[in-house]
């Protein structure tokens, strides 16, 4: 491994089976890593064997076997040194080959070959690069296994064979005919003749790491007589491997920055004469930077006065005090006879702070990254501004996320939140029946972009479910006026462009439904209404883009309540609540096959409390040792009361549910979400513990990965009035720390905290 040189990617891999023939033991989660540099802790790869070996001579079925160059997929939009996008990788396998979690296990039987092949993206302008495998098999060695790595070379048509017994699993793709037109590379684990492997994770290394970015800077005008206004250009800045995230600008050369931008362009007024050396610092994903600079000359008697502060601490919790200081502010001809503070970045200087210093105990009374401005005017009028960052610790506010129209009623769930190309992003649809989706600017979610329609006038939404399928956002939805189950992929991967969607299923009524990835192929989960009763249907599409999808599945009969739906142990699951047949109460049913075609066992019981009914508010996760766990709002068998909401945990076959925990009891609890954050399940949870129709909002988490044991809930926010009441909640992980998605009979808002 060429750790030392290079940067590495952990691909995400997600193998799309046609016949499955081996399991594999229980590990734990594998999730791709943003900016992985190394191996897993504890994790090795085997290299190059010792030249001693001698390579076995490959079967002429291994090259028959494998598929030709020109059929194989193309792959996701995410290039090698993109951090940014983890994606799931298009490809083809054989019998013999199977999933557990992202690991590829390969189990040939005697005289039969199984294999598993992966599309890579690459960055053209890169010319050197390396493949490691990470391998395991049965007696820790591939001394007895006949395995072989097949690379595809597209200049001559056909599968290059590497015996990893002799020659390792790392590899040199620096030659050009590794290449495809596409510019991607395809590589091929293959077990032959009962040979077995397991590919644990595949790690593209690009020599000579990062490069830094190249900073340009432009300017409308660069001399002229005060008061002279600047529109400052740093759009021909570039960087080869990777995206430009920030710029830094100093207009006035004295090293302090005076402005922060994600856009290239900036503009500045100098009020006072003088010679500035205006730069800008630009920062790429890997915190690389450059900085560009020109000479603007301003003709005036006077010169501009330089402001300049600290933040003292720059990092705190809320509600802890900080001190502003301004005193190294200066005015190279005169006085500072006014200092401005703009203390919560509204752009508006609070005429309340009009000193030197802040002494007296300011404190913020939410979390985030805070932006604070100082602006001096000098004896002569001229103006000079600084900024600097300070990191508060703990809960944002309530920040309101604008949809056409007011959200709709109702206890059904019609919003969805999910991780979309490394931000979080959800699905709505408003009063009028309109679907929409909004995604937000930034990995934590403190700004939110414009929400886009993505379903026209005839295809009016009831509910609707987001999920990252293969690289692009897409959701399912019910097409409530003509009774249509209905699915929409994005066209990238951030979801800017959305054609027209296609119809899952004709005449149904889906109370509840849930879109998730299986296979590489999208699945939609759902909670059909029929004369009688109501039964959870699963339903597999035909292919990777969701154009053509096969017959629903019926899986179970419920109430009329929402359902959860999620892989575990790489099989389907469910969790619903039931009014009709023998499990009246929560119950959970999962997949008796890995294609999730098997749906013949009777639901287990989740009730542990003799006489609870869970009705709604319930999600479900995996948790970190397999366990499925469940939690939703308990009230007793009458109806009559909240019991508060339960957090149950079954043993790793979906048995034996206990409970665990029970929270918000005699709160008024009224929605929960769960969700896995960093790793560990979290519960967030709107109640009116004070009894006067105001909800607040709850967080708690568990203190180790099965939630045996919970840290006490803390109140997060209140909503704004006894008119603003909860009815949904979703809750996800933002990188690495909660972040809740809040829909209201009014708004959609979103809160996140900071760690």
């Amino acid at each position: 491994m060429k750790l030392l040189r290079c940067v590495t990617l952990l691909l995400s891999l997600c193998i799309v089976l046609q016949v499955s023939a081996c399991g594999g033991g229980q590990r734990s989660d594998v999730k791709p890593q943003a900016e992985s540099k190394a191996l897993p802790a504890g994790s090795t790869a085997p290299d190059a064997a010792p030249e001693s070996t001698q390579p076995r001579a490959a079967p002429a079925q291994l090259q028959a076997g494998l598929p030709p160059l020109d059929s194989l997929r193309g792959a996701s939009t995410a290039l090698e040194n993109n951090y940014l996008n983890p994606s799931q990788y298009s490809t083809i396998s054989s019998s013999g080959a199977s999933t557990n979690g992202l690991d590829l296990l390969l189990d040939s039987a005697p005289g039969e070959l199984a294999f598993g092949t992966y599309v890579l993206d690459i960055t053209p302008q890169i010319t050197q690069r390396w493949l490691d495998l990470l391998l395991t098999y049965p007696d820790a060695t591939p001394d007895d296994e006949p395995v072989w790595v097949a690379l595809a070379d597209f200049s001559a048509g056909r599968w290059e064979l590497h015996d990893v017994r002799s020659e390792g699993s790392s590899f040199e793709l620096s030659d050009p005919r590794y290449l495809s037109s596409a510019q991607t590379i395809s590589l091929a684990l293959l077990a032959w003749d009962g040979g077995t492997v397991t590919c644990e994770g595949i790690y593209l290394t690009a020599a000579g790491g990062n490069s830094a970015p190249l900073a340009d800077l432009q300017a409308d005008v660069t001399s002229g007589a005060a008061p002279l206004s600047v529109n400052f250009d740093a759009s021909g800045s570039s960087d080869v491997d990777g995206n430009i995230t920030s710029y830094r600008w100093d207009f006035d050369g004295d090293g302090i920055a005076d402005d922060f931008t994600q856009l290239p362009q900036a503009s500045h007024s100098y009020n006072g004469g003088g010679t500035f050396e205006a730069s800008v610092t630009v920062q790429d994903v890997y915190s690389e930077q450059a900085t560009a600079q020109l000479t603007v000359t301003v003709n005036g008697g006077n010169q501009s006065p330089q402001a300049s502060f600290l933040v003292l601490p720059d990092t705190v919790d809320t509600i802890e005090a900080v001190v502003l200081d301004g005193s190294a502010s200066s005015d190279p001809d005169g006085s500072i006879v006014k200092y401005e503070w703009d203390t919560d970045g509204d752009g508006i200087f609070d005429p309340a702070f009009d000193f030197q210093e802040i002494t007296d105990g300011f404190t913020f009374l939410t979390g985030g990254v805070r932006t604070l401005t100082l602006r001096v005017t000098d004896d002569d009028g001229a103006t000079d501004t600084a900024i600097a960052p300070v990191t508060v610790h703990g809960w944002s506010g309530l920040l309101t996320i604008p949809v056409p129209g007011t959200p709709s009623g109702g206890v059904y769930e019609d919003c969805s939140l999910a991780q979309i190309s490394g931000r979080p992003a959800f699905s709505c649809m408003n009063t009028n029946g309109a679907l929409y989706y909004v995604r937000a600017e930034d990995a934590v979610g403190s700004s939110w972009g414009a929400a886009q329609r993505i379903s026209n006038a005839n295809n009016v939404a009831g509910e609707s479910s987001l999920c990252f399928v293969n690289g692009r956002p897409a959701v399912a939805f019910w097409n409530q006026a003509s009774e249509k189950l209905r699915y929409v992929q994005a066209t990238d991967a951030v979801g800017s462009d959305w054609p027209d969607p296609v119809t899952v299923a004709d005449g149904v009524t889906a109370y509840s439904l849930k879109l998730m990835e299986f296979q590489g192929k999208p699945a939609i989960g759902y909670n059909e209404s029929s004369s009688q009763f109501q039964e959870i249907f699963f339903q597999r599409a035909a292919d990777a883009d969701g154009t053509a999808w096969l017959s629903p599945l019926f899986v179970a009969n419920c109430g009329i309540t929402p359902i959860c739906m999620m892989l575990v142990s790489s099989r389907p699951a469910f969790c619903s609540f039931g009014d009709a047949g023998t499990y009246s109460n929560g119950f959970y049913k999962r997949s008796g096959d890995d294609d999730g075609a098997q749906w013949n066992a009777d639901p287990e019981q989740i009730n542990s409390v003799e006489g609870d009914s869970f009705i709604f508010g319930g999600s479900m996760i995996e948790t970190g040792s397999g366990r499925p766990a469940f939690s939703g709002l308990a009230v007793s068998e009458d109806l009559g009361t909240v019991l508060g909401i339960r957090y149950c945990l079954a043993d790793t076959n979906g048995q034996n549910w206990s409970n665990e925990e029970t929270f918000a009891a005699g709160d008024h609890p009224t929605y929960c979400c769960l969700a896995r954050v960093d790793g560990r399940p979290a519960l967030i949870y709107s109640a009116d513990p004070d009894g006067d129709f105001v909800d607040s909002l709850f967080y708690c988490e568990s203190l180790n990965d099965n939630g045996t044991n919970w840290a006490a809930p803390q109140e997060v926010v209140q909503m704004p009035s006894d008119l603003d009441l909860v009815n949904e909640l979703d809750l996800i992980d933002v990188a690495g720390s909660p972040g809740a998605l809040v829909k209201s009979n009014r708004e959609y808002y979103f809160i996140y905290e900071t760690p």
